[in-house]
């Protein structure tokens, strides 16, 4: 009887100690599951912010690039229109004093 005793008192250790050892387990993978979960909500957290921020970037690079293209399109025009109208200048330069050379020597 005592033998029997001993040997229920020992499956109920071995029972208890096996549930208090899953138990422990079972805690150990929640605490693990739940830190990976929030490291992984950061990450995607800060993927959002840096794909935002390269959004931001990129557009603000576009808009500079318009600019310049916009004042590199109005330079290059100008300088025509000057040229032009230097040629204009020089061409009529030159046709008065053709005209005067033509009137001396007449």
């Amino acid at each position: 009887m005592k033998a029997l005793l001993m040997l229920g008192l020992a499956a109920a250790a071995v029972v208890v100690l096996c549930g208090t050892a899953l138990a422990h387990d079972h805690w150990h993978h929640y605490h693990v599951r739940a830190e990976v979960r929030h490291e992984m909500r950061e990450a995607m957290r800060e993927a959002r912010d840096a794909v935002r921020d390269a959004q931001g970037e990129a557009a603000q690079a576009s808009r500079e690039a318009r600019i310049a293209a916009r004042d590199a399109y109005r330079d290059s025009v100008r300088d025509a229109v000057r040229d032009a109208r230097r040629a204009f200048r020089d061409s009529m330069r030159e046709v008065r004093q053709a005209a005067r050379d033509a009137y001396r020597s007449w």
